[in-house]
């Protein structure tokens, strides 16, 4: 039997929107529209275009009151203003209020070396990092005015983070743009290589990115897992990450210990501070005990004065703002949120982690690393952001497993007590993993941006 569709959805990144019965879209010389119902299919010309747009602009004039009268008025000013813009505009970032990522690399990279492409940073307006990256290029004031509707004009929206507010500040508000909105192309710098099972999160039908970006081969064979992300291979780019192309060795005798964060351990996302909450007994968690256990470790600190190394605490971006409930002592130094990787990568001799995907870049220098990880049943349960993936830290990674406090101050004196020296064993793992060591990540990653533009999204 045939059955006739009388009801439709479309998802966010559709270009149709039923809050308007006459929203519409152009694509390869047709006009698709939503009207009564239904989806008409037509050849585009001049006049059905003009036409077709005035009915949008009444609907939308009409439905919402003076939001609705101010929201078409500017739909139409936007109308106008792609045509006459010169550069095509990609929008970067990192965090929502830190730069300092693989956003950061590659804004200063277009801005020094690619002057065609209308390149703009958003981030905080209250951020350090505003008035440091406006002496480099344009910098929007995230959630500003401006920056909600230069994202609608973008040809590409470029961020190291996945946040849905990130590829659309409209937000709810997107309805009367979403003809203009569905044609900027995201793409997913990665804050991290990724190494676990992130599909829930990152998958097409949750994110529908039309590039991620990645730098090792067997990461970039997981994501290219249709049946797993859902994405073609021409999505899953293969360039290398474009901050490593700052990566630089000046080691100090540090050695940083490095945790990442447990969504468990949150209580709710704070989308306006644009942070998550803690559950209120932080304090009595597992995490807590042991990292405060660790970093005031009598042997600990005892070996590291002897061996001349002093010791930073440097947790989760998440974490940082629970720092003050650590206990303090005179050999550990608290790094805050907002201190440069790239600055603890080249100052520290060896990093103590757990799961974070930190372990890669400091790798990548050929420096040597532990993983610690007395909770891995715990942070693999599924509570967390992710479960495994291809990665098993004891098979394929670049130190040694310990999983208890015991074990792992054992073996950070051990490595103390030899120079930091990174071991042959896992030389040999680091070489085999990496596809790229040179400085030309960003360029790789603007000329894939170039190619990819004749892709269909």
């Amino acid at each position: 039997y045939d059955v006739a569709l009388k009801k439709f959805q479309f998802s966010n990144f559709a270009p149709l929107s039923t809050k308007y019965n006459r929203s519409y879209f152009i694509k390869d010389k047709k006009i698709i529209t939503y009207h009564s119902d239904s989806i008409i299919i037509r050849k585009n010309n001049l006049i059905r275009a003009v036409g077709r747009e005035l009915k949008v602009f009444l609907q939308i004039a009409k439905r919402d009151g003076l939001n609705g009268i101010g929201a078409a008025v500017l739909r139409e000013l936007l109308f106008v203003y792609k045509f006459f813009k010169r550069k095509p505009i990609w929008l970067i970032s990192d965090r929502a209020t830190v730069a300092g990522d693989n956003g950061e690399a590659f804004f200063k990279y277009l801005t020094q070396n690619q002057k065609q492409i209308d390149a703009r940073f958003v981030v905080d307006g209250r951020s350090p990092d505003f008035e440091r990256l406006s002496k480099i290029g344009p910098v929007l004031k995230r959630d500003s005015f401006q920056h909600k509707m230069i994202s609608v004009l973008s040809e590409y929206i470029v961020s190291s983070h996945a946040e849905n507010q990130i590829y659309n500040p409209l937000r709810s508000r997107v309805e009367p743009f979403k003809s203009f909105w569905h044609k900027a192309k995201f793409v997913f710098l990665q804050h991290g290589i990724t190494k676990n099972d992130v599909s829930n999160w990152l998958g097409k039908p949750n994110k529908n990115f039309f590039g991620i970006v990645t730098t090792a081969k067997p990461e970039y064979e997981f994501f290219c897992k249709k049946e797993l992300f859902g994405y073609d291979t021409e999505n899953i780019w293969f360039t290398g990450f474009c901050r490593y192309d700052q990566l630089f060795d000046n080691p100090q005798k540090i050695i940083s210990i490095m945790p990442t964060w447990r969504r468990y351990l949150m209580d709710k996302w704070d989308d306006k501070k644009d942070v998550w909450t803690f559950v209120p007994d932080f304090e009595e968690s597992d995490f807590y005990r042991f990292y405060n256990s660790l970093i005031n470790d009598e042997r600990l600190i005892n070996a590291a004065k002897k061996n001349g190394y002093k010791i930073q605490f440097f947790p989760h971006p998440t974490i940082s703002a629970k720092l003050d409930s650590f206990d303090k002592n005179e050999v550990v130094t608290f790094l805050k949120k907002g201190t440069p990787y790239k600055d603890v990568f080249a100052n520290s001799s060896l990093i103590i982690t757990d799961y974070s995907s930190a372990a890669f870049d400091f790798s990548y220098l050929r420096k040597p690393m532990i993983y610690s990880q007395f909770d891995a049943d715990t942070f693999f349960a599924g509570n967390h952001a992710y479960t495994k993936g291809y990665f098993d830290d004891k098979e394929h990674g670049f130190g040694e497993v310990e999983t208890t406090l015991e074990g792992t101050v054992d073996r950070i004196i051990e490595y103390m007590e030899n120079g930091c020296k990174l071991k042959d064993f896992y030389q040999k793992r680091i070489e085999n993993f990496f596809a790229f060591d040179d400085k030309n990540n960003c360029k790789r990653v603007y000329e894939k941006m170039i190619e990819a533009r004749k892709y269909k999204k």
